[in-house]
């Protein structure tokens, strides 16, 4: 009697592992896949709550008076793109009071290339909430393959007072 396996086990055995090989690279494409979309919404959050940080920051740069010049409002929030005060565009050359008691509304729009993982467009509000706090909302937008455009959205709170 002969010892070790037929041509029918080692072709049986060789056709099994076949198969589980292909199951398992599906898992890893899977898996990639779902890495690439990870780090592209974790970008995308990085950027909003990159403005977010830049609300706080601005608030630290106010006048006494609680006002800024509008080019360093269009460079804070809209990195130097058209940015809208109470609805009209922003003069560099005036100041404007964000912690006006008749109402602030900031508006900006803006685009944000980052090499390696794309474009992402952001809409940035800043609104009154309540005496001394101001509410910022931010809205990130970009093409995800073939699922086409994605976002995410975050609203957080500042104060006057820092």
């Amino acid at each position: 009697m002969k010892k070790g396996f037929t041509l029918i086990e080692i072709l049986l055995g060789t056709g099994l592992a076949g198969v589980l090989l292909v199951m398992m690279c599906g898992v890893f494409v899977y898996g990639l896949n779902a890495i690439e979309k990870g780090r592209i919404r974790t970008t995308a959050l990085n950027l909003a709550d990159r403005k977010i940080s830049e609300s706080h920051n601005m608030m630290k740069t106010l006048t006494p008076e609680g006002e800024i010049k509008g080019d360093k409002l269009s460079a804070i929030i809209s990195d130097n793109r058209v940015i809208k005060f109470n609805g009209s565009n922003v003069n560099p050359a005036e100041n404007y009071p964000i912690w006006d008691p008749g109402g602030v509304s900031v508006e900006a729009e803006g685009t944000v290339a980052i090499k390696g993982t794309g474009d992402f467009n952001y809409i940035y509000a800043l609104t009154d909430y309540a005496d001394n706090i101001k509410k910022v909302s931010i809205e990130v937008y970009w093409l995800e393959g073939k699922v086409g455009s994605k976002k995410i959205f975050l609203e957080s709170l500042v104060s006057r007072h820092q």
